[in-house]
């Protein structure tokens, strides 16, 4: 099995990201979380953005590492099971926002929902 890692490394070359996969994994070990497991790899961090708007792109977000004031967890990448993902969340927030495929554009979810289905 390839590592959760390498899986991810590989997704960052293959999509031609702007930024190098080294880049952002620094950027999230500074100001964000970072899980790495052989089948687990997770990049996010804590974000805020105005619960009464519908976000639309990654810019609608804004950096928060503040607990009491972050309202999102902006989950840049994520290789492996969503479940596992889930439980190690070192704490709960309203909302979970992603990207697909490094767009701009950024799906927003109530994090309680998603973790009734998931679990």
């Amino acid at each position: 099995m390839i590592p959760a890692i390498h899986r991810a490394k590989a997704h960052y070359q293959l999509q031609k990201c702007e930024i190098p996969f080294e880049q952002d994994l620094f950027h999230y070990l500074r100001y964000g979380y970072v899980v790495s497991r052989p089948d687990l790899f997770i990049m996010g961090k804590t974000m805020w953005c105005d619960p009464t708007k519908e976000p639309k792109t990654v810019d609608d977000l804004v950096s928060c590492q503040e607990k009491g004031k972050a309202n999102v967890w902006y989950f840049r990448m994520l290789v492996g099971n969503p479940r596992d993902a889930a439980k190690l969340l070192p704490f709960p927030l309203e909302w979970m926002c992603f990207s697909r495929h490094y767009k701009k554009e950024i799906r927003r979810y109530r994090l309680k929902e998603i973790m009734d289905k998931l679990t």
